[in-house]
């Protein structure tokens, strides 16, 4: 047998590496799970709902790659954002890969921290938000109104904390819903609900036109905090109103006082300093 030679061996070892081996989980988060110019479109009409102004620091827990915190300062040049994580790894993406693209005076209005969320912040802000359900990380209520004590101190007096939720029957049950995207599909898996503890284990994949996938991604271990409970925590914690914005039936965010338990619903909780 005649030997291969190095470039024949290379390409042969390239041709058997799938997509998947390629992929990068952050990216496709990313492009699967955020919008940050409609995400902070949305912060800008909750806060302008009660100020007379628009928001223009942000402190975002729970920041992974701080792709919102990156579309603030670049929305308007007095905007700052502080970002904070416990995981370096989706900070590290972001300052390989999203800090290079930013101008010099950009930067110094974008702060990424790696720490947990419970340590206090010296700096006080417009609008502290913890999206993508990540907050369903503490399971015991004395964590969670700790957490919530914590983001009320980090506001200044006419401060939002904005959280979104999501609810409904099939929240509680084992479920798997794919998403097609261009070139890779995003997969949403439910796998365990505990109602005990209303607690909750879920999962993020990938799976590519190869067939190859990316299996579970990511990996969250929540309890599925309800609405009611939420809005109760956060006036302990010294919130003076908090509203819900509910998607109604116009497909359009807005305050609500009641509203129908469907089968799947995602809502955001703007809780005010004062």
């Amino acid at each position: 047998m005649t030997p291969m030679s190095p470039n024949k061996r290379s390409s042969s070892k390239r041709s058997s590496q799938t997509l998947a081996h390629g992929a990068d989980k952050y990216a496709l988060y990313e492009r699967a799970v955020q919008d940050p110019p409609s995400t902070r479109e949305l912060i800008e009409e909750i806060y302008k709902s009660r100020r007379n102004r628009a928001p223009r620091s942000l402190r975002e827990d729970f920041c992974g790659t701080a792709a919102l915190c990156v579309d603030w300062v670049l929305s308007k040049k007095d905007r700052r954002a502080l970002g904070i994580d416990i995981d370096p790894a989706p900070l590290g993406y972001a300052r390989r890969r999203k800090l290079p693209s930013l101008s010099e005076s950009q930067r110094q209005r974008l702060r990424l921290v790696q720490q947990d969320v419970l340590v206090p912040d010296d700096q006080l802000h417009d609008v502290v938000v913890a999206f993508n359900f990540s907050y369903w990380t503490f399971h015991k209520r004395s964590d969670l109104l700790r957490y919530f004590l914590n983001a009320h101190a980090g506001l200044n007096k006419s401060g939002l904390f904005l959280l979104d939720l999501h609810g409904g029957p099939d929240a509680q049950y084992e479920l798997e819903e794919a998403t097609d995207h261009e070139d890779f599909t995003y997969v949403w898996q439910q796998d365990i609900f505990d109602p005990i503890g209303n607690s909750t284990r879920c999962h993020i994949s990938f799976s590519f036109p190869d067939d190859s996938r990316l299996d579970k991604a990511f990996t969250y271990d929540w309890r599925l905090w309800n609405l009611g409970e939420l809005r109760d925590i956060l006036h302990e914690a010294g919130f003076k109103r908090v509203d819900t914005w509910w998607d109604g039936d116009d497909d359009l965010l807005r305050p609500m006082k009641s509203a129908t338990n469907n089968v799947s619903w995602v809502a955001y909780l703007a809780a005010w300093k004062n």
